[in-house]
C-alpha cells in the first residue's frame, strides 16, 4: 500500500494495526535523527525510544488532508523528539 493510501486509511479508521504499520515503516528516520545526539552521554537505546515514541505521536497527529509530503512527518517527529530529549537528557 503506497504511504498516502496508508496514512489516508488510518486517518479514516485510526487503528492500533495501522498506526503500527506506519511506524514500522518511518523508524528509519528514527534512527537518522538521533545519530547527532550520540556521544553526548545518553545511551543508544534511550534515545531510539524516545525517538520511537515521538514517531508514534506524530503519525497520530499527522493529517494527510491537509499535506501527504513525508517531509512533514519527518519535521513532526524531529520536533516531538527534540523535545522529549532535552527534557531526558539536560539539554543534549
Amino acid at each position: 500500500m503506497m504511504e498516502q493510501e496508508l496514512f489516508i486509511k488510518y486517518k479514516d479508521n485510526p487503528t492500533r494495526e495501522l498506526r503500527n504499520e506506519i511506524v514500522e515503516k518511518h523508524l528509519y528516520m528514527v534512527d537518522i535523527l538521533i545519530r547527532k545526539y550520540l556521544g553526548k552521554g545518553v545511551e543508544y537505546d534511550d534515545l531510539y525510544q524516545v525517538g520511537a515514541l515521538a514517531l508514534v505521536s506524530a503519525v497520530e497527529r499527522f493529517d494527510p488532508e491537509k499535506d501527504m509530503s513525508s517531509a512533514l512527518l519527518q519535521h513532526q517527529l524531529f520536533w516531538e523528539k527534540s523535545k522529549n530529549i532535552s527534557g531526558t537528557s539536560n539539554g543534549v
